[in-house]
């Protein structure tokens, strides 16, 4: 998707453009689906944990992306994966 500058330039890709990303956000809306369909008592704990993680997804993406070395950017990309 092309974006335009406020000269009306056209800008290049951001992150939303990438399929990882939009995989991200797709899978967080679920998330947030299903954390609203718990039952009451899990609705603080595991809800809460659910939406937060989802985010946090969509959030090491684009952090990634916006890193300038190769190695540096696949880290934000595996830190999802690592258990906490």
């Amino acid at each position: 998707m092309k974006r335009q500058a406020k000269n009306g330039e056209t800008v290049g890709k951001g992150f939303e453009d990438l399929k990882a990303w939009q995989l991200a956000r797709r899978l967080m809306i679920e998330c947030h689906k299903v954390a609203d369909s718990l039952p009451a008592k899990e609705r603080y704990d595991l809800a809460l944990q659910m939406r937060r993680s989802s985010k946090s997804v969509m959030a090491n993406i684009a952090e990634g992306y916006g890193r300038y070395h190769y190695l540096d950017s696949l880290r934000f990309y595996y830190s999802p994966r690592l258990p906490e």
